[in-house]
């Protein structure tokens, strides 16, 4: 029974990987903070990285640099679609992302980019050609539009399957001992 149940562990182990894509991300940036409508703020460049998981459409890490901030952050944040239709081959997407650290909230909204059939939206981010994004800490508040490019597709097995597959692996060493043992004291154990 032991050594059904192993094997059960570890077929349904099987192969459930998440895929995590990383973008670089170039942007332009200005500060709206002190800006009525018809100011014109300067303009700044800063860069960046968002990792994101394919299995659960989600923001996994994000960073932002420039001379004015500096933002590091990793966990989850749920994308979101705000708007979507189909076009010849494939769909157009609108995707939102928001999230708050102890010193910035974070609203990213990326613009209508195209999706071929049968993909999946955090892989086309290279598409968007528009993006809508806003930072602020305190009284600050960045307006931030940029370009997204994709460096790595990074395959990462899921943490319930490591686990499931080393229970699998644990009860089969486990049986194989035992039996191992009930051997040696046999009286026909040659």
């Amino acid at each position: 029974m032991r050594i059904i149940f192993s094997a059960f562990l570890l077929v349904i182990s099987g192969p459930a990987v998440a895929l995590l894509v990383h973008y670089d991300y170039t942007y332009d940036y200005y500060d709206i903070s002190d800006c009525s409508v018809s100011c014109s703020p300067d303009v700044n460049q800063g860069s960046g990285r968002l990792v994101v998981d394919n299995s659960t459409q989600s923001l996994t890490g994000f960073s932002l640099t420039s001379g004015d901030f500096d933002l590091l952050w990793s966990g989850q944040a749920q994308f979101y679609q705000t708007d979507g239709m189909s076009v010849p081959n494939g769909n157009l997407y609108s995707l939102a992302v928001g999230f708050g650290t102890p010193q910035y909230d974070v609203q990213f909204f990326l613009d209508l980019f195209y999706v071929p059939d049968g993909g999946s939206p955090v892989d086309f981010f290279e598409n968007v050609g528009e993006d809508f994004n806003t930072l602020s800490s305190g009284s600050k508040v960045w307006n931030i539009h940029g370009v997204f490019e994709k460096v790595t597709v990074v395959s990462v097995p899921e943490p319930t399957s490591l686990v499931l597959l080393g229970m699998g692996l644990l009860v089969l060493i486990g049986s194989r001992k035992q039996l191992s043992r009930r051997l040696e004291r046999s009286p026909n154990y040659a």
